[in-house]
């Protein structure tokens, strides 16, 4: 229901309640993220960006900091959720269907400070979905847009994330 109403900021608080409840099963959870990502719009002074940044600052980064702690993966519930905030942060759209620069720098932040030194499981399908979801946020924007036609802001931006996906294909060659 509070995914398909207007936005409003009533709804978004009651879906970032549920995203932040650990008693949820963490399917509710994943959800109430996606759920998050509609109420992204100018018309609702772009809350939904607010509160899944939230979330995922105050589930999954050092405290006041936007760097993530490194991967914890033996809690299946907060990897999925990871992802989910990941996801639906990467299908925010503005007026121009244009994912906002601050969105992009997010995700490309996730995908460089991703830490799994410590971590026993393998981080390569997280990795895996990071470079998706930065992806799918950039693609908007480039392919509506030849990439002669972006501003300073967008081509500086591509160049680091371009730089940054090579960066992971190389330590895929290295390391398999």
């Amino acid at each position: 229901y509070f995914q398909t109403a207007n936005p409003n900021t009533l709804y978004s608080s009651i879906l970032l309640r549920t995203l932040l409840d650990s008693r949820y099963y963490y399917g509710v959870r994943v959800e109430a993220a996606l759920g998050i990502a509609k109420f992204a719009k100018e018309k609702s002074n772009w809350i939904g960006i607010k509160h899944l940044l939230t979330a995922f600052k105050r589930l999954f980064c050092f405290e006041n900091s936007t760097i993530p702690v490194p991967n914890d993966f033996s809690d299946f519930a907060s990897y999925f959720l990871k992802k989910a905030i990941s996801e639906a942060l990467s299908t925010i759209r503005d007026q121009n269907s244009d994912c906002p620069i601050a969105i992009k720098r997010f995700l490309l932040d996730m995908l460089k400070f991703n830490d799994n030194l410590n971590n026993p499981y393998s981080d390569s399908f997280y990795v895996g979905h990071l470079i998706t979801c930065l992806v799918n946020s950039i693609c908007a924007n480039v392919l509506n847009d030849s990439v002669s036609k972006l501003n300073d802001v967008d081509k500086d931006f591509l160049v680091d994330a371009i730089a940054e996906i090579s960066r992971h294909q190389k330590m895929d060659e290295w390391i398999p």
